[in-house]
């Protein structure tokens, strides 16, 4: 019997990881500019993360600076990340959710090409068993026919014996007659002593003859019960043995399909799926909106 093939390529997809590309994040940043800003009023800008890009001396003497601030756009940073994020999650769900799909499909394959191969054995034993009863039929009809054909050769062998011993009679009543004749001493009386005599011993010898035949077909006959129940035993113990084979090749076929199947059920039962983690989140988001520009530079 060929075994049903299975080819896991089929069913499995190769699929490459997304490449990661280089994000532009210079929109996440806004550069700010403040012209005339006065000494008095300087310390406190540069407190706040702003750079002197320019001073000017007026006539009278006081000093005016043009500042410029680089600061981070949390709303933009955040907006970005969480959809990076969201965006990488999906992507890994669903690819491990088609591989799920894939493999639980595989297992299907396999339990149907397993199934398919036992039902293939199941009706080689059906014609295993078929072939154990027809021998058994065949030769019970064997022994009966060699059975009928023994008693009729014992039936002419038992035809042939008494022809024998009637024969033989017949010749020593024959010579007996002859014989008191050659002597004169043949009459009726003497003849039917003479007679009488040869006849029991004929008698006799047909009673011996047919006890002979009657224990023969009674040992030929037993002889044959003991065959045919020698043969019945053996043929029964055989089709025990086959029957045994047939029922621990089923349950072993059971077995594997059990296995198969617990196999796929504790692989589902060890699926666990992720989700973002909204805590990270709220940390990331936390920190970014305590962000200034000093703390983030481009």
């Amino acid at each position: 019997m060929v075994m049903t093939g299975v080819d896991p390529t089929n069913y499995i997809t190769d699929t490459d990881p997304t490449d990661a590309n280089t994000k532009d994040v210079s929109s996440w940043f806004t550069t700010e500019t403040q012209n005339n800003v006065s000494d008095e009023n300087i310390a406190w800008m540069l407190a706040q993360g702003w750079t002197i890009t320019n001073s000017v001396t007026g006539e009278d003497g006081s000093i005016t600076h043009t500042v410029t601030r680089t600061q981070v756009d949390s709303q933009k940073i955040l907006t970005a990340l969480v959809s990076d994020y969201t965006t990488a999650y999906n992507e890994g769900r669903r690819l491990n959710d088609s591989r799920y799909d894939e493999i639980v499909t595989l297992y299907s394959v396999m339990q149907d090409a397993s199934q398919t191969d036992w039902q293939s054995r199941d009706e080689g034993n059906a014609n295993a068993e078929a072939i154990i009863l027809a021998l058994t039929n065949a030769l019970d009809s064997d022994y009966d026919s060699y059975e009928e054909d023994t008693e009729d050769l014992l039936d002419d062998y038992g035809t042939s014996i008494t022809d024998q011993i009637n024969t033989r009679f017949d010749n020593l009543l024959t010579t007996a007659a002859q014989d008191l004749t050659d002597r004169g001493m043949y009459n009726s009386t003497v003849w039917t002593a003479v007679a009488a005599g040869i006849e029991t011993q004929r008698s006799r010898a047909l009673n011996d003859a047919e006890d002979k035949v009657a224990q023969t077909r009674v040992n030929l006959n037993h002889q044959l019960h003991q065959a045919k129940s020698t043969m019945r035993s053996k043929v029964i113990e055989a089709t025990e043995r086959v029957w045994v084979i047939i029922q621990r090749s089923a349950d072993s076929r059971l077995a594997a399909r059990n296995a198969v199947m617990t196999a796929l059920l504790s692989f589902m039962e060890r699926r666990t799926d992720s989700y973002p983690n909204l805590d990270e989140i709220g940390r990331l988001a936390t920190a970014l909106g305590a962000g200034n520009a000093a703390g983030f530079q481009p």
